[in-house]
């Protein structure tokens, strides 16, 4: 041990048993580890859908989310993703099989637990002409060169040139772009639409 202890006390000042070798150690306050962070959360992603080709970027909106490390679809991990914030993620979908499956979300908290709101679905493709979903949007509203519903006619909730549509009277007609606004590309050749009459003055009906 390379030298004789001969102290009375040792660094805390308790008396020694005996001389004896010197173990050279000292003693210091414990302090308790920090809790470990909490798991991350998954409140919603958006879009919901995509092809099983992968290269859909899913944003993933939840908490807790910096410091993640894996983006799994399934059991796959994601292509990539970017951390935007602690609550929201970019992912791009990987490859898959049609079906949905779950999103998760790992970080050094642990993983996200899965329910309804992650489940992200692989879509089949259709051989030929297809439907393309898009999020909804309302095209034209007559209502808005009238005092009836004049909230309807703000930007948010009617954001093309079609806004300013006027009442339709018996016997007329309305001529309303469809294509190349709003997300519906300019070669569209169908589209699926809901047509909704109110304040009407008297019977009839609609010719779309």
């Amino acid at each position: 041990c390379g030298y004789k202890a001969n102290l009375s006390v040792d660094q805390r000042g308790v008396s020694r048993p005996a001389t004896g070798c010197s173990a050279g150690a000292y003693q210091v306050p414990y302090v308790s580890p920090p809790p470990p962070p909490p798991a991350p959360v998954i409140t919603s992603i958006s879009p919901t859908s995509g092809p099983i080709a992968g290269g859909t970027t899913v944003t993933i909106d939840g908490s807790n989310l910096f410091g993640t490390a894996y983006v799994f679809f399934g059991n796959t991990a994601a292509t990539s993703f970017s951390i935007v914030s602690s609550t929201e993620i970019q992912a791009i979908s990987p490859p898959g099989q049609a079906g949905t499956v779950d999103i998760t979300v790992t970080s050094p908290g642990g993983t996200s637990t899965t329910s309804s709101t992650d489940q992200f679905t692989y879509l089949t493709p259709i051989s030929g002409d297809a439907y393309t979903p898009i999020n909804p949007q309302r095209l034209a509203d007559t209502r808005c060169s009238t005092t009836l519903q004049p909230s309807y006619c703000s930007s948010e909730n009617l954001p093309n040139t079609n806004a300013s549509l006027t009442s339709l009277a018996g016997n007329t007609g309305e001529n309303v772009t469809v294509t190349g606004i709003d997300g519906i590309p300019s070669n569209a050749t169908a589209v699926v639409i809901n047509v909704t009459v109110l304040n009407m003055t008297s019977g009839g009906y609609l010719s779309i």
